[in-house]
Order: C-alpha cells, then sequence, then structure tokens
C-alpha cells in the first residue's frame, strides 16, 4: 500500500465509526499511537483496510439489482465513472 493510499484507508477508518469501536483505540489517542508506535498503527490501517474493502456506488448498484448499469442502459459509459467509483455512503435512517 502506497502513502496516499494509506491516508486515504486512514481517514476512511476514521470516519467509519466513532473512536470508541476503532481498532486504533488502546487506551492511548491515535496521534500517540502513530508517534509512539508507527509500525504497529500502520499494521493496524492495513489490516482494516484488507477485512473491510470499500464498497463502491457500482458495487451496491450490483448488489441491488444484480446486473450491472450497462444492462439496463447501454449508453451507460457516458454516466460519470467518477460517481460509480466513488465510495458508497448508506442513507442515514
Amino acid at each position: 500500500m502506497d502513502a496516499v493510499e494509506f491516508l486515504k484507508e486512514e481517514h476512511r477508518l476514521c470516519t467509519d465509526r466513532t473512536c470508541e469501536r476503532c481498532p486504533l483505540n488502546f487506551g492511548v489517542s491515535c496521534i500517540n499511537r502513530k508517534r509512539q508506535d508507527p509500525e504497529s498503527y500502520v499494521a493496524i490501517v492495513e489490516k482494516w483496510a484488507k477485512e473491510n474493502p470499500m464498497k463502491k456506488n457500482l458495487d451496491k448498484f450490483r448488489e441491488v439489482f444484480g446486473i450491472g448499469p450497462c444492462t439496463i442502459a447501454p449508453s451507460c459509459w457516458g454516466l460519470d465513472s467518477n460517481w460509480w467509483n466513488a465510495e458508497y455512503k448508506e442513507p442515514k435512517k
């Protein structure tokens, strides 16, 4: 995992949960853990990223409808690929 990908996954980890449920929380703040034990910090983020792959809007579409968007809209190549490849966010209830 390169540095940019690591930072994106670290951000996704931190925005996905509260600090109380964070795998980086061992009674030490993330900033202190990062300074005191960077190897462990990186390993935890990398492990979490492997276990929790990012679900994209396209993945959710396929999960719900069982097909890709091009199956029902042959002109889908004109659709915004940035949106289809963006992270899927569950709607707030």
